[in-house]
């Protein structure tokens, strides 16, 4: 992930727990756990490859993905 022309942060799937679909696999566990369940149709983010990063009015903030290649949110 890149802005302002400098690599902010770097990472791969592998950093969710292992695999993403371990950390999907702990979600399930954990909300059945607490009597709950995903509910059909969710959408669920398994890879937070980095930590948080700010943004300004303006910036763009772009990422290389090896199946998405690159995209780009301008803010």
């Amino acid at each position: 992930m890149s802005s302002k022309g400098a690599t902010i942060a770097h990472g791969i799937g592998a950093n969710a727990l292992g695999d993403p679909r371990a950390a999907l696999a702990w979600l399930a566990n954990f909300l059945v756990q607490r009597g709950e369940c995903i509910p059909a149709m969710s959408i669920i983010m398994t890879v937070g490859l980095s930590r948080a990063h700010a943004a300004q009015e303006g910036d763009t903030v772009t990422g290389e993905f090896t199946l998405l290649n690159i995209v780009s949110a301008i803010f």
